[in-house]
């Protein structure tokens, strides 16, 4: 019980965009429980967002290494994209579209990926504010009414 009370209150703290605060819950929910991937992921989308990149990485391929799954794969290739590592990205944007072909977001992000490391390759090469796409997670009804007795 108390590991879905940390999660969903860091989940509902970093709607909020109080960062460190959702970190910390997320955290305590994992030490209590280091066996739930979820939360490793939801952990990572809020150091994602606090800028602690490398950080965030290292989190979210804990959780598609525990349950390898397509918006997880997605998210550690728009990390590694915006680190600039785009091998790494394209590497990710692929198991992303391997698991989940039908999402378009995905595969947008594999062709945005390969374009720009080709056009860095032919030495045409320009800065971009290329938009990664990834899919934000907030609490579903189920999560949060599983407190309900």
């Amino acid at each position: 019980m108390y590991i879905l009370i940390h999660h969903h209150l860091g989940l509902a703290l970093t709607r909020m965009d109080r960062l460190y605060e959702a970190i910390e819950q997320y955290q305590v929910a994992i030490n209590l429980n280091p066996g739930r991937p979820q939360i490793y992921e939801d952990l990572g989308r809020a150091l994602a967002r606090a800028g602690f990149r490398d950080l965030a990485i290292k989190n979210l391929e804990t959780a598609v290494q525990m349950k390898p799954g397509a918006p997880g794969y997605n998210l550690v290739g728009v990390i590694y994209a915006q680190q600039g590592d785009l091998d790494k990205a394209i590497e990710n944007f692929g198991k992303a579209v391997y698991l989940d072909p039908s999402q378009a977001s995905y595969r947008r992000n594999l062709a945005g990926a390969v374009e720009i490391k080709k056009s860095f390759l032919d030495g045409k090469w320009q800065r971009s504010d290329y938009r990664w796409e990834y899919e934000e997670r907030t609490l579903t009804n189920t999560e949060m009414f599983s407190f309900v007795w």
